[in-house]
């Protein structure tokens, strides 16, 4: 049963719809009074819908079911007025007590929607209002008679000549229509400087800063699915959200500084190399190609030529091993935030399909997993914006494999391991990639949302 279906049939009175009506709308907007308030949040509650302020959200199978319960007495309108809200409202096709308002009334609710946000009249609202024009032609007439009981004769003209001339509702007029809905308040409150410092600074946009939620786990464990899946429920939502994808041993950034800067070293420590007891490099495996030009499984009778002098000497230095890690992650965090400071300050969502978690597994694995590069793992911490939520999305390396078909069990197997050890210390929520990616996504984007984005 839909969000809609469920309300009709709690309610014994009439509730207004006045946003999209159902089934068209992204979400579901009530005006309601206080009987039927009470019993909309007790059915929602029974039936699984989380509250936050005003929002009512049930997440299943992927995506959310949104409710907005807004109460009649925060429009506040004479009691005669709101009365005749209710009464002049139309029935919703299959629905009982769930109505829209009179065409006249959804005009009067447009002006003062306009009048009190950005002054813009959006193809949506647009399309809301010339249905109303033509359900009733006299709509604008009808709408005028009561506008005086809305406090809303600024705000009405000025979305007539907003419709009529495509231009935004100037702010002067704005600020108007505000005063006059507030009527003797807004007067008193307006006389002095500090008061007028005050709604002058109500008409400038709010910043908001943005959040990092980060994904993590196994190639296989569905961290892009997750991603892509978590940013459609956000949208939905009504946040700006955007996936970032980066994997650390595979940043062109750092490629542009170590292939000079080997080219610099290897003369001196091949020299070197060739008159010091340097140990040969660590054979690691690398990954078989595919017919189609992709990256497969890797077996340990796959591994790369330990001839390059200059990791070898790296390798025998504690220091220098360390020093090489925190260049890497210096390059990494560099693409991060390009890739994310135009979203972040936007006041966007950003869902990093990998961060730091997967970072210092992969550079743990790549350069030691004995050593426990305190330095490196500090350095993570500092340059990487601190995610709002993360989360390990733990499969098997088993599951790993017959998903992606990439590297072998025991490189995922050490990794997975990696991953147990490091989610503790830096504080990352550990979940059952083994389970459906509708109930995942559902548990993500339920405590993204709890969290207070």
């Amino acid at each position: 049963m839909s969000a809609h279906e469920l309300i009709d049939a709690l309610l014994e009175d009439r509730v207004l719809v006045y946003g999209s009506p159902p089934p068209d709308g992204r979400d579901l907007d009530l005006l309601v009074r206080e009987p039927e308030q009470r019993a909309i949040d007790a059915g929602l509650a029974d039936a699984g819908f989380d509250r936050r302020g005003r929002e009512c959200v049930l997440f299943a199978s992927g995506s959310a079911e949104i409710v907005e319960l807004t109460s009649a007495a925060s429009w506040r309108l004479p009691p005669d007025e709101l009365d005749r809200l209710f009464a002049d409202a139309l029935k919703i096709d299959g629905l009982e007590n769930l109505v829209r308002p009179s065409p006249h009334h959804t005009l009067l609710i447009l002006a003062r929607r306009v009048a009190g946000g950005d002054g813009l009249l959006s193809d949506k609202l647009r399309q809301r209002l010339e249905q109303a024009l033509v359900e009733d032609r006299q709509a604008w007439a009808s709408a005028r008679r009561r506008a005086d009981h809305w406090g809303a004769r600024t705000a009405l003209e000025a979305l007539d000549e907003t419709w009529r001339t495509g231009a935004p509702m100037p702010r002067s007029r704005r600020r108007a229509a505000r005063r006059e809905r507030l009527g003797d308040r807004a007067t008193r409150r307006g006389s002095s400087p500090a008061a007028r410092l005050r709604a002058a600074a109500r008409g400038l946009p709010r910043p908001h800063r943005g959040v990092v939620v980060a994904l993590s786990g196994l190639d296989g464990a569905g961290k892009s699915s997750q991603a892509i899946a978590l940013c459609d429920t956000l949208e939905r939502l009504g946040y700006d959200a955007t996936v970032v994808r980066t994997r650390i041993s595979w940043d062109d950034a750092l490629w542009r500084v170590a292939r000079p800067l080997k080219r610099l070293l290897a003369p001196p420590l091949t020299l070197l190399a060739a008159l010091l007891p340097v140990p040969p490099v660590r054979e690691r495996p690398v990954a078989r190609e595919r017919q189609d030009g992709g990256e497969g499984e890797a077996t340990s009778s796959q591994t790369r030529p330990a001839e390059d002098a200059v990791t070898r000497v790296r390798e025998a230095s504690p220091l220098l091993t360390d020093l090489w890690t925190l260049v890497i992650t210096v390059a990494n965090a560099s693409s991060q935030w390009k890739l994310m400071r135009r979203h972040l300050l936007r006041g966007g969502i950003v869902v990093c399909d990998r961060y730091t978690l997967d970072s210092i597994v992969e550079l743990r694995y790549t350069y030691g997993r004995e050593r426990s590069l305190r330095a490196t793992r500090a350095a993570l911490s500092r340059l990487y914006p601190r995610p709002l939520r993360a989360y390990l999305l733990d499969v098997r390396p088993e599951t790993a494999l017959e998903r992606k078909g990439e590297w072998g069990i025991e490189w995922l197997s050490a990794h997975r391991h990696l991953y147990l050890e490091e989610r503790e210390r830096l504080g990352v929520r550990l979940l059952d990639g083994e389970h459906t990616q509708a109930d995942l996504c559902a548990e993500v984007a339920r405590d993204v949302w709890l969290s207070g984005v």
